[in-house]
């Protein structure tokens, strides 16, 4: 009985030792890692005395817990959702957009500048976060904000943002959405996957 016990106590303590050795080899790896999240959902009154990204909050990401967790860098998305395809409509959506690249820029440019960053290119990443900082990045979340003004695609890219995702709930004019809405009238399919537009889009 006591050898089994011991036998049982060695066991733990190899396992105890080896989870140590675990942990410490995963935190070295994180530590020396570029740690990305491709997926940060901002509000329309982000970077602001209602939504101060410098704060710790119960938002999910945030300087502070960007920091903590050894996260480096963050797409912060401009996120716009579908509604009807009209030119009122178009015109709310290009100016609710506007409203979150100049939050993301007003983050990284007046309000916190020594502790991100917003990057345009790969080396912009590798030379904000050699210098210390957090590095900001700006996707777009549902191709609706183009609306059928291809020309703002040029506009997006210059505000920084350095990806898209075509469609998101609801078909648009670029793309079909694998969540069609039917209170906007979808059909299962629209345009058999990209339309015309969304060919000259990508």
């Amino acid at each position: 009985m006591n050898l089994v016990l011991l036998f049982a106590t060695s066991l733990l303590v190899q396992s105890a030792a080896e989870s140590g050795e675990v942990y410490l080899k995963a935190k070295r790896i994180h530590r020396e890692a570029l740690t990305i999240d491709a997926h940060v959902d901002i509000p329309f009154d982000f970077a602001s005395e209602k939504v101060d990204p410098g704060k710790r909050d119960q938002r999910q990401v945030n300087l502070p817990k960007m920091i903590d967790g050894g996260m480096d860098a963050a797409f912060f998305n401009v996120y716009v959702a579908q509604t009807e395809r009209t030119s009122q409509a178009y015109a709310l959506a290009k100016k609710q957009a506007q409203i979150k690249f100049d939050a993301i820029h007003r983050m990284s440019e007046s309000m916190y500048p020594n502790e991100i960053q917003l990057a345009y290119s790969s080396s912009d990443v590798s030379r904000i976060h050699e210098a210390g900082r957090l590095v900001a990045m700006i996707g777009i979340e549902n191709g609706f904000i183009v609306g059928r003004d291809i020309t703002l695609v040029e506009r997006y890219y210059r505000l920084g943002a350095r990806y898209m995702g075509l469609a998101h709930g609801g078909h648009n004019d670029l793309a079909d959405s694998s969540t069609p809405l039917s209170r906007f009238g979808d059909t299962a399919e629209e345009h058999g996957g990209l339309s015309d537009l969304g060919r000259q889009v990508v």
